[in-house]
């Protein structure tokens, strides 16, 4: 059985109140995932969906990788 850990990684965009904020919180993401990529994690899950409601533009990563056996 592999064994995995795992890390949360929580991005906090700047919200503008002009140009595309959704390209930016793309931006933010990819950097994020290939920093994180380079030793070795991947994507497990993404919680992305803006909270408008509530000022809330947070970005959920979970990352794993495989613990080395």
């Amino acid at each position: 059985m592999k064994k995995y850990e795992y890390h949360i990684e929580v991005l906090q965009p700047k919200l503008k109140m002009f140009g595309n904020w959704q390209e930016d919180r793309i931006t933010l993401m990819k950097e994020c995932i290939d920093k994180f990529a380079a030793d070795g994690w991947r994507v497990s899950s993404l919680d992305v969906l803006p909270r408008l409601a509530y000022n809330e533009m947070n970005i959920g990563i979970l990352l794993e990788r495989e613990l080395a056996q």
